[in-house]
Parts: C-alpha cells; structure tokens; sequence
C-alpha cells in the first residue's frame, strides 16, 4: 500500500511541475521577433522578419527570384490586425507596400511598387513556431516604357520561428 501511495504522490508533484513550468501554446499572445521565410504565389522566396506586438504585427520581407536572363528582387512591408485568434491559430487582415526591381535583361529593368490588401491565418506548430498562409489583392504600377497598372490576386507561403 506504502508503495501505490508513492507512486500517487510522485505522479501527482510531477503533474504539478509540468503545469507549473510548462505554459500554453498560444497564437500570438506574446511581444517578440520572428524571423522565417516567404514563398510567393510568383515563385519569388525570401527571409521574413516579423515583430509581433500582440495587438498588431509588423513583417518585412526580402525576396528574390532568379529565372534565366530575368531576376527579379523584392522588398516588402506588412502590417496586421488580428481580427480573430484561438489557442493555436489566428487570422488577421492587413496590408503591404512593396518595392521590386524586375530585369529581364541586360539594361531593361523595370521599378515596380505593388500596394496589397491581405488576410493571414497563421497556425502554431508549437508556442513559438507557425506555419503562415497570406491571401490578397494588389495594385501594381511600374515606370518602365509606359505606365503600367495590373491588380489580381496574391498569395504566399511560409513559415515564422519566434524568439519568445
């Protein structure tokens, strides 16, 4: 009997600790910065560093795609409102500004600004680590020979590993 109460007592402190130390995961819910990477619907991948203020979150991204003679560089910024959040997940809607250089050859670049409205859902893998999913429409226009205006629809991949 001595015995079967030990192993109670034990069970029992080693269930406290882990309650104790352990924490919940949570989407958001923490101030810190992530840093991850993004792929585009446009095959165009980058580095992204996020700082999550809980109440918003700020990303920047810097990409590059490279496809024979044309290459094309990015750099973008983001902001989000989480609109709805649960323990592992939350969506947000936001918007971007970005800058891109688009060569397709030798002396024939072209400047692109691209503004996009975006919603995120974001779902934690672990506290600290989310799998993001990025879905927009945005405005493009470019200084190359004429003017060009384009819109559809954008999208991106990837993934942000928090240092909180």
């Amino acid at each position: 009997m001595a015995m079967k109460n030990n192993i109670i007592v034990k069970t029992v402190l080693a269930a406290g600790v882990l309650l104790v130390l352990g924490g919940t995961a949570r989407a958001g819910g923490s101030t810190g910065i992530g840093v991850g990477g993004d792929l585009l619907l446009d095959g165009a991948g980058g580095v992204a560093v996020t700082y999550d203020a809980d109440k918003f979150r700020l990303q920047g991204i810097l990409g590059f795609l490279d496809v024979g003679d044309e290459t094309t560089v990015l750099l973008a910024g983001r902001g989000f409102v989480p609109v709805h959040s649960t323990a592992m997940a939350d969506f947000s809607l936001g918007g971007s500004l970005g800058l891109s250089r688009f060569d397709p050859g030798p002396g024939d670049g072209v400047n692109i600004v691209i503004i996009e409205a975006l919603g995120q859902a974001r779902a934690f893998v672990t506290s600290n680590f989310s799998l993001n999913f990025t879905l927009g429409f945005g405005v493009e226009t470019s200084d190359g020979d004429a003017i060009l205006v384009d819109s559809g629809i954008n999208g991106s991949a990837g993934f942000t590993y928090f240092f909180y």
